[in-house]
């Protein structure tokens, strides 16, 4: 018994070790490759001279990582063009970003930054791995990406990096930088580093923190950057602070059509798309960036303050139809989370928000200070036709702390609504019609659409009226028994009845009647009388109108012959047995005595008979 129960126990906790092993694992826990690329790097590139018209051809993960050693040796390929010519594979082993940077305690830098352009020609690199707990170093496919200004393009597009895993940590640093796409990226307000068309995925984990860090989805630390259509899509980025869906630190750079999806989770200076909005320039807005058109659904999980669905922390920056979708949590308690369902904290007077809108639910762990349903924390800056989810966040005003003006509570449907107009730049409407109101024969009628994102309803348009289709009714006069009417026209569309063919003059049909006439005099016809030889009639009581006969007659049954001297008195017809001794017919007129007589004399001459014959018997 012993031995079956320790049996079953093995088995169960094999089983349970087994749904264990087969779980998917988090992005964050892919394991690391002891053994680095740099290690494994070509001797030469596929082909191509490096100029922009002719790029340094890159086919292999080898060849990618003679780019990432050279940089890091000091080689920073100032305006030399490359191009990816297949996809690459990195998991072997980890990836060395390209460029290298890091901030000492001390004030000191390590800085070797890539100033070329990477043409990524529509290639998906795959299954990188960058692990800079230990050397520290900017962590990211790119480590550092400058632009000394010496009037060259710097950056990289068409490039698509899926399944990352990003590892940082910034003990016995100043701070520390990570993304998926680079960790460092620094321009020039003329010359700013460009991406165009890439889309990251994958994980962003910061392992201990001296509490200034930027980790970003796409760019951790980001200055005079300019990025449009580039997507963070399905990331995760926890353990930081200054940390963003898209971009964890940010400051003169301008970022168009981008969107960040995910989650973000840390302490301060959280937000779905910028952790930290700041200034390329202390307490100077010409060095703030502008985001247009840019979206957040990305779900903020923050342990200290200043977290927003799309920014953390706006000191300054202008956001011009932007949006957050997801949902933001606080788990602050005691003091003011500076918690927004769009913006944690608005800070400066030249924060302009302008048709901005925040669709998420916001909550707060705090029992002292409320989250705000837009802002959390209204310290300047000016706002303009924004909007946020009063359904989802029925208790929130707009700001928790602060009352700006120009945001609005609406609710759901009406805030997506927004978001299709300033954000999408107008309702998607499909094919379908839906028929609001029915056209009638004089009255339009009219149809709409329902938009496929948020499902408000537009393009209201006129169905026009059908007009009447006439069937003419003539007149009919009245009969005894049968209604009449005069000459009307009956609609087929609408079924209502006119007097004119042009249908301006609607009748009642009852109106068009006319009442039957009744029967009037009566006559007395087909009578006849009965005979020796035929049967009789009353007679037909018969409306001398209409002809109808109104009282049926009655037969009246035939006479008997009366004869008399062999001939009936009423018709003249001769009696058959007249002259016959025979039973007279009915009517015979022969004496009733002789009759008697004879009935008498027979009867005698039969009892005399009958005498006779007894007598002779007696003797």
């Amino acid at each position: 018994m012993k031995r079956n129960f320790q049996n079953r126990m093995l088995a169960a906790v094999l089983s349970v070790t087994l749904a264990i092993a087969l779980m998917p694992a988090p992005a964050w826990a892919v394991s690391v490759p002891e053994e680095k690329w740099v290690d494994y790097a070509a001797t030469a590139f596929a082909g191509g001279s490096g100029t922009e018209s002719d790029p340094y051809q890159i086919a292999t993960a080898e060849q990618l990582a003679k780019l990432s050693k050279d940089v890091n040796d000091g080689e920073k390929y100032i305006g030399t063009y490359f191009v990816l010519t297949a996809d690459i594979d990195l998991s072997a082993h980890r990836w060395n970003p390209i460029g290298s940077y890091k901030w000492l305690s001390n004030g000191s830098t390590v800085n070797h930054p890539f100033e070329g352009f990477l043409d990524g020609n529509d290639k998906t690199i795959s299954g990188m791995v960058v692990d800079e707990r230990i050397d520290q170093n900017a962590a990211g496919f790119f480590g550092k990406i400058a632009n000394t200004k010496t009037g060259t393009q710097r950056g990289a597009k068409d490039l698509t990096i899926a399944g990352a895993a990003i590892y940082v940590d910034e003990s016995g640093l100043n701070e520390c930088s990570g993304g998926i796409l680079a960790g460092n990226v620094v321009g020039f307000e003329s010359e700013p580093v460009v991406f165009e068309n890439i889309t990251v995925s994958g994980s962003v984990v910061v392992s201990s923190t001296n509490g200034y860090n930027n980790i970003g989805g796409m760019i951790g630390y980001a200055s005079w950057v300019e990025a449009t259509n580039c997507h963070a899509q399905n990331v995760s980025v926890s353990g930081g602070s200054n940390s963003g869906g898209f971009v964890g630190n940010d400051s003169g750079s301008v970022y168009e059509n981008c969107t960040a999806t995910g989650m973000v989770s840390g302490s301060w200076a959280l937000g779905g798309f910028v952790g930290y909005a700041a200034s390329t320039i202390w307490q100077d807005p010409a060095g703030a960036s502008t985001y247009d058109h840019c979206a957040a659904d990305v779900k903020i999980n923050g342990s200290d303050w200043r977290i927003g669905g799309f920014t953390g922390y706006a000191e300054y920056g202008t956001f011009q139809n932007c949006v957050s979708y997801g949902d933001v949590n606080s788990s602050v308690n005691g003091w003011n989370p500076e918690a927004g369902g769009f913006m944690g904290e608005s800070y400066a007077s030249s924060v302009t928000v302008q048709a901005c809108h925040a669709a998420g639910v916001v909550t707060s762990a705090s029992s002292t200070y409320n989250a705000g349903g837009f802002v959390g924390t209204y310290t300047n800056g000016s706002y303009t036709g924004c909007s946020f989810d009063r359904d989802k966040n029925s208790g929130l005003s707009a700001a928790g702390e602060g009352t700006p003006q120009g945001i609005a509570g609406a609710s759901s449907a009406v805030v997506l609504a927004n978001i299709c107009e300033d954000y999408f730049g107008g309702h998607q409407y499909g094919d379908g019609w839906t028929i609001e109101t029915r056209p009638t024969c004089t009255a339009d009628g009219s149809q709409y659409q329902l938009c496929e994102r948020c499902g408000s309803k537009g393009n209201v348009t006129p169905i026009p009226a059908t007009g009447h289709k006439m069937t003419p009714v003539a007149a009919k006069d009245a009969t005894c028994t049968e209604a009449g009417n005069t000459a009307y026209w009956l609609c087929e569309n609408c079924g209502k009845a006119y007097g004119d063919a042009a249908g301006t003059n609607e009748i009642s049909p009852e109106s068009a009647m006319i009442p039957a006439k009744g029967h009037g005099a009566t006559q007395l016809r087909n009578r006849k009388d009965a005979s020796c030889t035929a049967e009789g009639y009353t007679g037909d009581e018969v409306c001398t109108v209409c002809g109808s006969v109104l009282k049926a007659g009655e037969v009246i049954p035939r006479l008997a012959h009366d004869f008399k001297d062999g001939k009936c008195t009423v018709c003249g017809a001769v009696d058959p047995y007249y002259g016959q001794n025979s039973v007279p017919e009915t009517g015979d007129s022969s004496p009733l005595f002789l009759w008697a007589v004879l009935l008498a004399v027979s009867g005698g001459v039969l009892c005399a008979a009958a005498y006779s014959r007894k007598k002779k018997a007696a003797k």
